[in-house]
């Protein structure tokens, strides 16, 4: 009975390379990397990072420019709990922009290619 290997990995004894790019994409992982898409839910990979960078950004300049900034009265955050933060509201920020009714970018500069979409953009970023 052979037995299916989830991961790609030959578990035998080392005889030299076989074809590296064919082992990768046969795997499970290399799979994953190579055939993800963004067309069933209408949102491009451009779109996906400035969602997320811009959900980090508020929240570095609302961290720094409004709490600490104006002196309010909140404890002071080590870098490794802003990291956490920072990948919290990047994880989150991925799930809201890849929900199907989402559709965020369809008005803005990344589909439109135009001023009115900018405009759009960042009136969108200043809420």
């Amino acid at each position: 009975m052979e037995t299916t290997n989830l991961l790609g990995l030959d578990w035998g004894p080392y005889t030299g390379p076989k074809n590296p790019k064919d082992t990768f994409q046969k795997s499970l992982i290399g799979r994953a990397l190579t055939s993800c898409n963004t067309k069933w839910f209408k949102t491009s990979w451009l779109g996906i990072f400035i969602y997320t960078a811009v959900a980090c950004l508020n929240y570095v300049i609302g961290y720094y420019g409004i709490y600490r900034g104006m002196g309010w009265n909140t404890p002071v955050h080590s870098r490794v709990r802003i990291f956490g933060d920072l990948v919290t509201v990047g994880w989150f920020a991925l799930g809201f922009v890849s929900l199907p009714w989402h559709q965020w970018e369809e008005l803005t500069w990344i589909k439109t290619r135009d001023w009115a979409g900018f405009g759009r953009f960042m009136a969108c970023w200043e809420r």
